[in-house]
């Protein structure tokens, strides 16, 4: 394939990034063999909390989502891998669930995309609920490039009560604290994080003190 001349002013940042997407798509258009630019894993869709505008809250509750249906460990390793060697550059660790319920396969996702290349782009959607102080500093440390985390409330009785379960707030408190602590001590700016809210009847009038608070824990965005 001819070599693509994309002036630079047309991307200000990431340029090599999109010039590789645009690539990539040059060559699907010419019916020529290009690897795909992201992988979207789902690790689980079961979850530790109860939040009642979840999609997936009443297949949850049914039961239909069950531990024995997921791919197993040595199979998402192995999906991992493959999407590596393919030249996979972005890896994005979602769920119709917590991945975080499958910490020990979500966390060893992380480690093999960082330690092969740590430039390769991983970011993770999670409550925040289930993080280990192990696992904060193994993100921080591997130079995870974004956490998304949910949060619905500025303190525990919103919050708590909009995901269902006791002492969530606190949990997810203390992680966003500690990743503020490490980032600074490792002297990096990642993970980059973003803290989604669900704004609703209990919650719309909080705003504001929603953004004091996410800022004080050393949140990036909201």
């Amino acid at each position: 394939m001819e070599e693509l001349e994309v002036s630079k002013e047309l991307f200000r940042y990431n340029n090599q990034d999109y010039v590789d997407k645009i690539s990539r798509l040059y060559k699907w258009m010419h019916e020529k063999e290009a690897f795909p630019y992201k992988l979207i894993m789902y690790p689980t869709n079961r979850c530790n909390l109860s939040c009642p505008y979840c999609p997936n809250s009443f297949a949850r509750s049914s039961g239909r989502f069950k531990k024995e249906d997921e791919l197993t460990e040595e199979q998402w390793i192995k999906i991992t891998k493959e999407a590596i060697d393919l030249g996979v550059k972005e890896y994005r660790i979602f769920g119709g669930g917590e991945p975080m319920v499958r910490s020990k396969t979500t966390i060893d996702i992380i480690n093999i995309v960082k330690d092969h290349n740590v430039n390769l782009n991983c970011e993770i959607i999670t409550n925040g609920s289930l993080f280990t102080d192990e696992f904060v500093k193994n993100l921080v440390s591997k130079k995870l490039d974004r956490l998304l985390i949910s949060i619905d409330g500025p303190d525990s009785k919103t919050h708590d009560s909009l995901r269902g379960i006791p002492g969530t707030f606190e949990r997810t408190k203390r992680a966003l604290k500690l990743f503020k602590i490490l980032k600074k001590k490792f002297r990096t700016d990642k993970p980059v994080i973003q803290v989604n809210m669900v704004v609703n009847n209990k919650n719309y009038n909080k705003i504001a003190k929603m953004v004091k608070v996410m800022y004080k824990l050393g949140v990036n965005e909201l």
